[in-house]
């Protein structure tokens, strides 16, 4: 990677608009070129308040030891939300020059804002990306390449996308992370079964029938995969704000916390946090450390507390250490964070739900009819 170069520049309208500072506004901006095996393969501007930057690495041009991610934090920054814009679009002349594209070359452009816990815009991201070198990655995803098939050979891909033998072994090497390919020295590289896969929040929500599992291991069962959950944490604890807020806690009570980690084929999937009232959960099996028959659905439901609506809030985020480890994520990856507040009759709440799961490898499924 060739050296970072940084400036304190007036804002651009667009990264003004991303960090909510007025056009021409000065901001910190760090731009590198990454490269792959030699080839230049990304060319990003990375933008910083000045307010945040000013006196601190960021705004020094060596390289941030564990990432700027993990400067934010140290520096009370942390960030919980990301947003990102994805387009396609011919490159400007400093963009061509810069990623050595041909003249009709297309190149995506994403545009990333990172926000903290107060919804507070810290870091703005502009990534280019020549769009031919993201193919692979986008033909397994839409479906050109199905599941099961085998990859063209190092040759044929060295040939379609005129690279070195290192640049394609490292490509692939970043599938395999990702989770989007399996391959193994002398054996052809092939497309997962399960590369993507569909949550249908509705179909797993009501009360399994007595004396069935949990909806969601049936629901996955059902589909062929191997499903599986363990319980990990039950105590009473302190709730995020968000979940304080969603079942009505003030903000010094505590709730009963169920934490599990659930698994399909041995791979974690899903980090599940739920928080019920300690008027409810006391002196049920809900504060039980063993796994509720039937789910937790049923449980409330045999209690009286029937689930009657579910809503749910869904963003992409930035893991935390904590989930990183979890869901065994490759790098610079975002995972979907979806919160669920379950209400019952007169509309009171009995549970909210943290589930957070790898971004690039599931996708909400959501089916309503217009009210």
């Amino acid at each position: 990677m060739p050296a970072i170069r940084l400036r304190e520049v007036p804002a651009p309208e667009a990264v003004a608009e991303l960090l909510r500072v007025t056009p021409g506004d000065p901001v910190v901006v760090r731009r590198r070129i990454i490269e792959l095996d030699g080839e230049p393969c990304e060319l990003t501007e990375t933008y910083d308040p000045v307010a945040i930057a000013r006196g601190t690495p960021l705004a020094e041009t060596k390289k941030i030891r564990g990432g700027a991610v993990t400067l934010l934090a140290e520096l009370g920054h942390i960030g919980v939300h990301v947003r990102e814009d994805v387009t396609a679009r011919m490159p400007d002349g400093d963009e061509r020059t810069a990623l050595n594209l041909d003249p009709a070359e297309p190149v995506l452009r994403l545009n990333r804002v990172t926000l903290d816990a107060g919804d507070r815009p810290i870091q703005a991201d502009m990534m280019v990306m020549p769009a031919h070198r993201q193919q692979l990655r986008y033909e397994i995803m839409s479906g050109d390449l199905v599941p099961g098939s085998k990859l063209p050979s190092t040759n044929q891909l060295k040939e379609r996308f005129e690279a070195s033998n290192a640049t394609i072994q490292k490509a692939l090497q970043l599938l395999k992370e990702e989770g989007l390919v399996i391959g193994r020295a002398g054996a052809a590289v092939t497309v997962r079964e399960h590369r993507q896969r569909t949550m249908r929040p509705a179909s797993y929500m009501a009360p399994a029938p007595p004396g069935e599992p949990y909806r969601w291991l049936t629901e996955a069962t059902r589909h062929g995969a191997a499903a599986h959950s363990t319980l990990l944490k039950v105590a009473e604890v302190r709730p995020p704000a968000d979940v304080s807020a969603a079942l009505n806690l003030a903000a010094d009570e505590t709730a009963l916390l169920r934490q599990q980690i659930l698994t399909i084929d041995d791979e974690p999937v899903e980090l599940v946090k739920s928080y019920y009232p300690l008027g409810i959960a006391r002196g049920t099996a809900i504060t039980g450390k063993r796994k509720i028959k039937g789910g937790t659905p049923s449980l409330l439901a045999e209690l009286g507390y029937p689930p009657r609506l579910s809503v749910d809030r869904v963003s992409a985020r930035v893991p935390t250490q904590e989930q990183f480890q979890a869901l065994r994520l490759p790098s610079d990856l975002p995972v979907l964070r979806t919160l669920r507040v379950v209400h019952s009759d007169d509309d009171v709440p009995i549970e909210v739900t943290v589930m957070v799961k790898a971004g690039h490898l599931y996708e909400m499924r959501y089916e309503f009819t217009p009210e």
